[in-house]
């Protein structure tokens, strides 16, 4: 087995962050996770992406982490044994591929029983289109769409360079960005004491399924 197939040797537990633990709340009541996708032209193997799906996923700790409280009520990231990312996969046919995301975005995650990422491959013997669905407390629409570009690397053999960050955005980037942080933290709060708004209310789920329209 190549070194860079092994799973990330991590035993980190750490609380989530601001927005990690925003979208986590959210979650609770309003699903929010989200879907990418992409489109591969040329002959491919199943086992190729099931491969390559699996070394991406062991790219960050937070994939194989669940979420639970701990003593203290706090929401953290806790590490789960690596194994092998959901795959599910379709004969392509020509059909509407949207309607396999529809059904993604439906699916809720479970977020004490990890990976937080799972895929969809639509399959033929001369296109494949693969679908991304992560939960949203450990990823957004940029980080997935690097995860996306690293999987189709996988899938073609090319090396792969592996991250070991595993804080959350606001942590790296106070780290980086101390001053600037700290600026932009005053004015917000500044901005806060003075304009006193109403909170937003939020769609609830009301049963009906998402419906996915692609633009070309």
């Amino acid at each position: 087995m190549n070194s860079l197939m092994k799973p990330v040797a991590s035993g980190i537990e750490r609380p989530l962050g601001a927005m990690e633990k925003f979208f986590y709340l959210l979650n609770q009541d309003h699903p929010n996770h989200f879907a990418i996708t992409g489109e591969v032209t040329g002959p491919t193997r199943i086992d190729q992406w099931r491969n390559g799906l699996d070394l991406v996923g062991h790219h960050s700790p937070l994939v194989w982490s669940r979420i639970e409280r701990d003593s203290g009520g706090v929401p953290v990231f806790r590490p789960s044994p690596h194994g092998s990312i959901p795959l599910k996969v379709v004969s392509y046919d020509g059909s509407r591929w949207t309607d396999e995301v529809a059904a993604q975005l439906a699916q809720p995650f479970d977020e004490t029983n990890p990976p937080l990422l799972r895929a969809t491959l639509l399959h033929s013997a001369e296109r494949s289109i693969v679908v991304l669905v992560a939960h949203h407390s450990i990823s957004d629409g940029v980080s997935l769409t690097f995860l996306l570009g690293d999987l189709l690397r996988a899938v073609s053999g090319q090396d792969l360079l592996r991250s070991r960050e595993s804080d959350s955005v606001e942590r790296l980037v106070e780290f980086r960005y101390r001053r600037a942080v700290t600026h932009a933290t005053e004015q917000a709060t500044e901005q806060a004491t003075a304009v006193a708004r109403q909170p937003k209310v939020f769609r609830y789920q009301d049963g009906s399924t998402p419906h996915v329209e692609s633009c070309a």
